[in-house]
């Protein structure tokens, strides 16, 4: 019994002395520090770059895109309105014209001033046409001769769409060296403030520092809302007739309104509309060899219609109507 409780005694000072040299030791080593988390990405191995993740798919890039000109059928449609205008071409060996009547704003003035020389490609022939196809509008002017290359010729076609004898839109262009369809110095523009003809339409009137025209550009050789609304170019058929084509939606598809075309010798100036308001006809002197004022002096190489119905039938009473007495 004795022995028993010696050999039980004996494994207690085992374990105990175990015990306290595990304890000694413990008590003795330095303590290990707890590491300060400072960001993710210091926690990783020096030798770990961060890598953007690759796209999943292909970005979209965005392509400018291509102008493509959508000019008028090459066909013009017949026409729906014509109108005639005096040729002057039997009367130029006499240096005169008849159906100038500068009171009403009608012009027969193909020649120079004071000499008289005569200009084919500035007199309007007869039948001038103006017809509506689809979304087009299409105006042929035809001339006494043919427009030679880089001529200083200009022609323009204006609408007045309330029917009160002062142009609304205006539209001119320099001659066309083509039988293709261009925008090459071609022009739209608008009376804005309704002083096109000053107080009495199509008849003169005192000269006036207020009155501007044709005061606002809504096309510029392609440049505008839309960069096709209108064109120009020689008839196919006769390159001694100049054809406009503009979309009918530019004046909201009006189907009743007066038109006229002009013809002149130098640029047309928008803002001396009408030019019986800018001169007096002392000044514009006059193709007639009855008036005292022949010759022509001041408004000169220009060639101009009456104004004429489109869709209605006019009273003879609208300013400037062809055969009108007003």
């Amino acid at each position: 019994m004795m022995h028993k409780i010696h050999h039980s005694a004996s494994i207690l000072q085992v374990l105990c002395a175990i015990l306290l040299a595990g304890c000694a030791r413990a008590a003795n080593a330095t303590p290990t520090p707890i590491p300060t988390h400072t960001s993710a990405a210091a926690d990783r191995p020096a030798q770990v770059q961060l890598l953007t993740p690759a796209p999943t798919s292909t970005p979209i890039t965005t392509a400018t895109p291509i102008y493509i000109p959508q000019p008028p059928p090459l066909i013009s449609p017949p026409p729906a309105s014509t109108m005639t205008d005096v040729l002057t071409t039997s009367l130029a060996d006499e240096r005169r014209a008849n159906g100038d009547s500068y009171t009403r704003n009608i012009y027969e003035r193909p020649y120079t001033a004071e000499d008289m020389d005569y200009i084919d490609y500035l007199d309007i022939g007869r039948v001038i046409s103006i017809g509506i196809s689809g979304e087009w509008v299409f105006v042929s002017i035809p001339l006494a001769g043919v427009p030679p290359a880089g001529n200083q010729a200009y022609y323009a076609v204006e609408l007045d769409l309330n029917i009160d004898g002062r142009g609304d839109w205006l539209f001119y262009a320099p001659s066309p060296d083509s039988s293709e369809w261009a925008q090459e110095g071609l022009m739209i523009l608008i009376d804005s403030n309704v002083d096109v003809g000053g107080i009495s339409p199509s008849a003169p009137d005192e000269p006036s520092s207020q009155a501007d025209g044709f005061d606002a550009r809504v096309f510029n050789q392609g440049e505008g809302l839309d960069p096709d609304a209108a064109w120009v170019r020689r008839d196919p058929e006769n390159p001694a007739t100049i054809q406009f084509a503009f979309k009918h939606g530019l004046i909201a598809n009006d189907r009743r309104f007066l038109w006229r075309v002009i013809a002149s010798g130098s640029e047309i100036d928008p803002h001396m509309f009408e030019l019986n308001d800018h001169f007096s006809l002392e000044e514009a002197g006059s193709p007639l060899l009855t008036s005292p004022h022949y010759p022509i002096k001041a408004v000169a190489l220009i060639d101009s219609s009456c104004r004429w119905s489109y869709g209605f039938t006019p009273l003879g009473t609208e300013p400037g109507i062809c055969g009108g007495s007003n």
